[in-house]
């Protein structure tokens, strides 16, 4: 669990406001106890290699009709790993 755990906390320095989702403890996870349980959000993000990219940015992996970067505070797709996440006024889970 700890090992599953460890690795959840190293992809959030991956794309901008990973810990800032409200009611959502592990983005890309339909289950937060089980790491092998990704939603579309982290296929995508696995098969992006597991970086924030400028296609991962724009598709909308839930089909809510908002990109990834409109849901996780970057629109423009301009955040890069290393930057403080932009504050947004609604982030939601892609």
């Amino acid at each position: 669990m700890i090992q599953g755990l460890h690795g959840y906390t190293a992809y959030t320095s991956l794309f901008p406001n990973a810990n800032n989702v409200k009611g959502v403890t592990c983005v890309g996870h339909t289950n937060q106890d089980d790491p092998s349980t990704l939603n579309a959000f982290g296929y995508d993000f696995a098969s992006a290699g597991r970086k924030w990219t400028q296609a991962l940015c724009l598709v909308d992996s839930d089909g809510d009709g908002r990109s990834n970067g409109q849901e996780l505070g970057d629109p423009d797709c301009s955040w890069r790993v290393g930057d403080e996440s932009p504050e947004a006024g609604c982030i939601s889970d892609p």
